[in-house]
């Protein structure tokens, strides 16, 4: 006899026949059974299972919904992984805190040493060069001018011409970056001397008197310490008062500018455009050939290395990677090769800093010198409710600390990689 059901049909060995019945329970069996359906004994032996059957197919909205959630999961985590790459602060640890280098005086820096840490830079410094067509104010005839002028000093063009922005003068730049302490030295001497508060602060809190001057309002939140939030206080840790002062609103530095001058005696103020990318931009002589490869200005420190982060981000700052340089927190000394030719520390990386808007203008030179662009300020450019923090910091990446990076921000804005650094003309 010949099975039947979904599987291949087999020949079977049969028990002896007992009128249908179960040889064990003698229970009546109706049909072509291999187990007894009431209590499984075997009926017949040497026989073959039939072939499984296909397992039942989901139904089709079923199978979309699974398509559709696998879709969406690597949606994110594309997103996720595009994200961190190019935004790896949103990674940012926490890292343990630092004491801040020394300075050779054996103590925190302090606002009376400003001047001797003063560097003056050579006149006629190379800024960065505008293309004719850019350079706003210039009728079709100055522009021929200009570009017959270029000709006449030998100079070879190749495509559109353009004018370099030179500092002209005798530039003084600080070293460092303006510190912690000498920041919490300011705010703690204008709290004692209400007449000392910098004009600009009553102008921008739209305050009468100094004394309507909320003090607090221009203290770093970080240093804040609200134990008592009716009686909110704040400090700098000893350790840390050669650290670079952040979360410094562009006001907050300006008022800070017009502080120091009055307390040294000295013209002191926030960087023009032009002054940071000269004090930043390492002379042709720092320039050399190596590998067949013109090494570029790109850097403070003149070379094309981008594998030395200094004080700038990398994937070792959020991610464990040991054959990278770890990072230390908004240290403004580079150690080895990190500054400028002229000793300027942190002009790439660390914190950014903030620089003044500005226009330019074309100075004319004598005959066979070509003319130059210089920094000119407006009563535009002084309205100007934003301004331009240069030279990344501890949260950008290699590229995006080079001489030219830029990031414009609100004058009144505040970060924890934003800080400033001073100039004297």
């Amino acid at each position: 006899m010949s099975g039947s059901g979904p599987g291949p049909t087999v020949a079977v060995d049969r028990p002896e026949p007992r009128g249908a019945r179960c040889p064990h329970c003698d229970s009546p069996i109706a049909g072509d059974y291999k187990f007894c359906p009431t209590c499984a004994f075997r009926l017949r032996t040497g026989a073959v299972d039939p072939a499984p059957a296909v397992p039942p197919t989901p139904p089709r909205n079923g199978r979309l919904f699974l398509a559709g959630l696998a879709g969406a999961l690597l949606v994110v985590a594309v997103v996720v992984v595009g994200y961190a790459l190019s935004s790896p602060e949103w990674f940012h640890r926490p890292m343990e805190r630092i004491e801040g280098p020394r300075s050779p005086l054996g103590r925190p820096y302090v606002v009376a040493d400003i001047p001797r840490q003063l560097i003056p830079l050579d006149p006629n410094g190379y800024a960065y060069s505008v293309p004719l067509s850019s350079v706003p104010g210039l009728t079709d005839d100055d522009r021929v001018r200009y570009e017959d002028s270029l000709r006449s000093t030998g100079q070879v063009l190749t495509g559109e011409p353009s004018l370099d922005a030179l500092i002209d003068y005798r530039l003084q730049i600080l070293r460092i970056e303006v510190t912690r302490g000498m920041y919490e030295e300011f705010l703690r001497d204008i709290d004692e001397h209400r007449d000392r508060v910098p004009d600009l602060w009553l102008e921008w809190d739209r305050k009468g008197a100094p004394a309507d001057i909320d003090i607090l309002a221009h203290v770093p939140p970080s240093w804040i310490r609200a134990s008592d939030p009716s009686l909110p206080e704040w400090s700098v840790d000893e350790g840390q008062k050669n650290l670079p002062v952040a979360q410094v609103s562009y006001v907050d530095a300006a008022g800070f500018c017009q502080w120091a001058s009055q307390r040294l005696g000295i013209t002191l103020s926030l960087p023009f455009v032009m002054e940071w990318a000269r004090a930043a931009r390492p002379p042709p002589s720092a320039l050399t050939t190596g590998n067949d490869e013109i090494v570029t200005s790109t850097w403070p420190w003149g070379t094309t290395n981008i594998r030395r982060t200094f004080a700038c981000n990398s994937l070792s700052y959020w991610l464990p990677n040991p054959g990278q340089a770890q990072l230390v927190d908004w240290y403004y000394t580079e150690g080895n090769g990190g500054a400028t030719v002229n000793g300027v520390l942190s002009m790439a990386g660390n914190v950014r800093e903030w620089a003044v808007i500005h226009d330019v203008r074309v100075k004319e030179r004598p005959l066979g010198q070509p003319p130059y662009l210089m920094w000119e300020t407006t009563a535009e450019t002084r309205r100007a409710r934003t301004a331009l923090a240069y030279g990344g910091s501890f949260r950008t990446g290699i590229d995006d600390c080079q001489v030219d990076s830029r990031t414009e921000y609100l004058k009144t804005e505040r970060r924890d990689d934003l800080g400033f650094r001073l100039v004297a003309r």
